[in-house]
Formats: C-alpha cells, structure tokens, sequence
C-alpha cells in the first residue's frame, strides 16, 4: 500500500514497486480512503509519507490504522520533534526523499524481511562470552552491532552495553544465527532485525551509521531475500 500525497512521487514509487514484481494498493491520499481500503485488503506492508495533508498526517495514520500492518515511512523531514512521534509508532525503516529506486527496494525488502522473522519461532539463544574473568551469557536478540578491531571482536548490545572478546570477527559471527546477522563490511556485522533504514552504501541502527562494504553488498541483499 502506497499513502503519498504528491502525485509525482505516488507515481515513482507505484512504478518502482510494480517493476520488482510486487502488487500495489493505492496511492491513497488521506486516512478515510486508507480506512475504507483497509477493510477490503490487508497489504503486506505500507509506505507512509509523514507528512501527509489532511485530518491525520502519516504518524497518525500509522498509529490508527497500520497497527497490524508492517509500515516505513517516506519523507523529507528527519527533525528531532518528528524522530520522537515517529518511535513512538515502531517503523519497520525510513526512506528519505529525494529517494533512488535501489534505497526504495531496499527498504521495502528489509522491512519485509524484519517482520518475516519476527513471525518465526525462535527459542532464547545466548552467547557465551569471557568477561572480566567470568563466562557470561548474552541473549543473542539483543546485540545491534558487531565489530572487528584487528584479533579482537568488539559486542555492542542495544542497551549500548559493550564486551571486548579476545578473538577474531569471523570466528565470532560462526557462533551466531545466520538467519538474524549477517556481514555488512570486513569490520561490521549486524543484527537485520535492529536495522531501521538504509540509504546509499549506509545503513542505520539505533543512533549509528555503519557502512556497507562494496564486496559484501550483494551477499547482504541477498539476505533480505523474503522466503
């Protein structure tokens, strides 16, 4: 479902999104056509623009009716008042204008994949690290970020706890879940199910921006791919 209320850029994403083989509702334009959709189709994702005309903007929008539909907001404006409305609704990713198609697709596809898995049944998996002299465990859903730092691995929980581990980025990333991490750069890797948005050779999560490495693009799109 596409609710953009500029015509020109209803029309881009309409297009981008038909030529990767997917089925569009819309463009809606307003809250009561979006309701009235709503009740005939459930889509399997939304993209919002927030700052929508009309009795509701896209947040509002969001929070009334997308309640159990997966949804990134398209827009322009990323200021401190609009980032806090906007966490409050927990979207799956944002696209700032003006977009390219690549960031469009994406988006679209991390989104999808984000909500894929959070619908599968996972059990608590932990980590178990060496710190300070002790073994602990660390729930492996709650990592954001991973980095190597030459023989050593540094962990960062999205509490913005960090472990130093004595042992390499390869060696650490064999201990975890292929289906939730995956390697972003030669010195990153990530959680896909914390990443909030991507855009250009970037990718953000919770306050960071890390970089997508050239040789590890197409590995880590691929991963996106929703089964």
């Amino acid at each position: 479902m596409v609710i953009e209320d500029e015509p020109m850029i209803a029309q881009d994403l309409t297009l981008i999104l038909e030529s990767e083989g997917f089925e569009v509702l819309g463009p809606f334009d307003n809250a009561i056509d979006v309701k009235a959709e709503l009740v005939k189709d459930k889509p399997d994702l939304a993209l919002v623009d927030i700052n929508i005309k009309g009795d509701q903007d896209g947040v509002q929008i969001a929070a009334t009716l997308l309640q159990e539909i997966p949804f990134l907001f398209i827009t322009s404006i990323y200021d401190k008042s609009t980032l806090r409305r906007v966490q409050k609704v927990n979207p799956e990713a944002y696209v700032l204008k003006p977009f390219k198609e690549v960031e469009v697709l994406m988006n679209v596809k991390l989104a999808l994949s984000k909500r894929q898995h959070s619908k599968q049944e996972t059990s608590e998996e932990y980590l178990l690290i060496r710190d300070k002299g002790m073994t602990k465990p660390i729930l492996v859903s709650e990592i954001d970020l991973i980095s190597g730092e030459d023989n050593y691995t540094r962990i960062i929980l999205e509490t913005n706890t960090e472990f130093l581990l004595s042992q390499t980025l390869k060696s650490t990333l064999e201990k975890l879940p292929e289906s939730l991490f995956v390697r972003v750069h030669k010195s990153y890797v990530v959680n896909k199910s914390k990443i909030e948005g991507i855009s250009g050779k970037r990718l953000f999560l919770n306050g960071r921006s890390v970089p997508i490495g050239r040789a590890f693009k197409k590995s880590f799109l691929e991963s996106l791919r929703v089964k």
